[in-house]
């Protein structure tokens, strides 16, 4: 099946370890928010929630910024990537409170005058993206320009 020129394969073999680890750190943040809530890891700099947000976020923008400039994916492939992402890490946080069996409305609809967090996180990884993937179109095209 081929999405954008590539076949899935070519997403999945460069993304996988990412897109794992991703989705390794969202369950983790849900198991700390339901249950474990260990004031070991509010230690961490910036807290537990904020410090794992800036590690996913860090691997996303590395990730596809690597693909856009070495693998030469294109613009819209590196959006995939990114939906990709969404899906390793938002889905899979909906999924778990449901098997868990606990409130997902909250995730969809946020409260108390905040965004729901699954748009939050698609709105981060929508911009983590976008700002990868044009970073490094911008440094190959000035590359060739030399």
């Amino acid at each position: 099946m081929k999405i954008f020129n590539k076949e899935l394969k070519e997403y999945f073999k460069p993304t996988w370890i990412g897109l794992l680890v991703v989705a390794l750190i969202g369950q983790l943040q849900i198991f700390n928010v339901l249950f474990w809530q260990i004031q070991i890891f509010e230690n961490l700099p910036l807290g537990f929630l904020k410090f794992t947000q800036v590690i996913w976020v860090l691997i996303i923008f590395i990730n596809v910024f690597y693909l856009t400039k070495k693998k030469d994916f294109s613009f819209l492939q590196a959006l995939f990537v990114g939906f990709l992402y969404f899906i390793a890490f938002g889905v899979l946080k909906i999924i778990t409170r449901i098997i868990l069996g606990h409130d997902i409305h909250y995730l969809f609809l946020g409260g108390m005058g905040k965004l729901s967090p699954l748009l939050e996180c698609f709105l981060i990884i929508s911009i983590v993206t976008v700002a990868a993937a044009l970073s490094a179109i911008y440094e190959v095209k000035t590359k060739k320009q030399k």
